[in-house]
């Protein structure tokens, strides 16, 4: 939702209604999506969103733009879109650790 939000609609000008409760209801069962259908929709959508943020010129990157509730440039929207990708990119992987998996992110470190 929220790269949809961010950068398709709120940078690129594109459609989205954004529907939060029912994203954040989902739960597992019968109509869940499945983990493979999760990543390609999220592959789908960081594809679209490259594509729109290669397309938009600096001038365009400078205007100000209201996205949700906010007034800000598209520098700013962008460093939104990343501050908010990285955090739960981290709760992910402290998901992961906590289940016990081996990341190895830093194999040439291996015993420092």
């Amino acid at each position: 939702g929220n790269l949809s939000q961010w950068v398709l609609a709120g940078l690129g000008g594109g459609n989205f209604e954004r529907h939060r409760d029912e994203e954040f209801a989902a739960r597992p069962g019968p109509t869940a999506a499945t983990k493979a259908e999760l990543l390609a929709d999220l592959a789908t959508t960081v594809t679209r969103c490259r594509e729109t943020i290669r397309a938009l010129s600096p001038t365009e990157l400078a205007q100000v733009r209201r996205i949700q509730k906010y007034d800000l440039d598209g520098y700013r929207a962008l460093f939104h879109t990343v501050e908010h990708m990285s955090y739960h990119t981290g709760q992910i992987v402290l998901l992961a650790k906590l289940q016990g998996a081996a990341l190895d992110f830093y194999p040439q470190h291996k015993g420092e």
